[in-house]
């Protein structure tokens, strides 16, 4: 599943032209919304459940991992939560320097499912 989102939530670049919406390109946009969540809720699981796990058995593994694990987890979800805030409620499109609000927290999202990754193949925080 996680292997096939990112494919599905970049399909609504080549269906919707910058110049015009149609109905059937708002749904494809909305399709993109959908499936973008999806992908950032399985990193998010794949932090906070499957990376606390041992690769051997089902034990958790060394406490100071699982922290970065969490914290990489939560970071995700409270990204997701502020792209729905700012986005959805306050309708905040850009941030400060003009970068998109989206771009911002989904980039966010990345780095911190980036730095898990690179911790559960020992490229950080190694066992001894």
């Amino acid at each position: 599943m996680a292997s096939v989102l990112p494919y599905a939530r970049r399909l609504h670049q080549l269906l919707t032209p910058d110049y015009y919406s149609t109905p059937f390109q708002k749904h494809v946009g909305t399709a993109h919304y959908i499936f973008a969540g999806l992908l950032f809720s399985t990193l998010a699981i794949f932090c906070l459940v499957l990376f606390r796990m041992s690769a051997h058995s089902h034990v958790l593994t060394p406490v100071q991992r699982n922290r970065v694990y969490t914290a990489c987890g939560i970071v995700i979800l409270a990204s997701m939560a502020a792209i729905l805030i700012l986005v959805k409620v306050f309708k905040v499109m850009y941030l400060l320097g003009g970068i998109g609000t989206i771009f911002c927290f989904e980039t966010t999202s990345l780095l911190a499912f980036g730095v898990a990754w690179l911790i559960k193949g020992q490229t950080l925080l190694k066992d001894p």
